[in-house]
């Protein structure tokens, strides 16, 4: 397994990302408590923090764990980050913390899936929710020519 060196959509979307996270962005928002205080956690947020930022009205406060992020969302009073590989990030966060947890689109990159559940459950406080979303079987050879040969999502 290689390891990353950037962070996704550091440097731009494409078509196929921007309808993937709005998409996905759809489906979080349906499992949401009806509640505008959550303390929420975004492993492997990306660049631009999408679902953080577009999730704001819900948010007491919002977490980001990944690389790299914009500038602008490191001005967000309303957002904070950790800055660097989640598996590794994960062991700092404090127990109980967080209402939800998104863990999209990250676990299948991980070398020690497990550990980084483990951290998932232990952040969460009890009664919260984790999202977890990883490709299908069936979807990963979509995915691969969409990244290798046509160039439609980020290899």
């Amino acid at each position: 397994m290689s390891v990353r060196t950037e962070t996704y959509n550091e440097h731009g979307s494409t078509f196929v990302d921007r309808l993937r996270t709005r998409i996905i962005f759809g489906s979080i928002r349906r499992y949401l408590p009806a509640r505008n205080d959550l303390a929420m956690l975004d492993i492997g947020c990306g660049f631009h923090a999408r679902f953080l930022v577009g999730l704001q009205d819900k948010l007491r406060h919002g977490t980001g764990i990944d690389f790299r992020v914009s500038d602008e969302c490191l001005q967000n009073p309303k957002l904070s980050f950790v800055l660097g590989a989640a598996d590794s990030s994960l062991a700092g966060l404090p127990d109980e913390h967080y209402d939800i947890v998104l863990f999209i689109s990250v676990l299948e990159h991980l070398c020690e899936p497990q550990q980084s559940l483990d951290h998932c459950y232990r952040v969460l406080k009890p009664g919260g929710t984790l999202l977890v979303n990883v490709p299908t079987w069936f979807a990963k050879p979509v995915l691969e020519v969409s990244a290798f040969r046509f160039g439609t999502s980020p290899a």
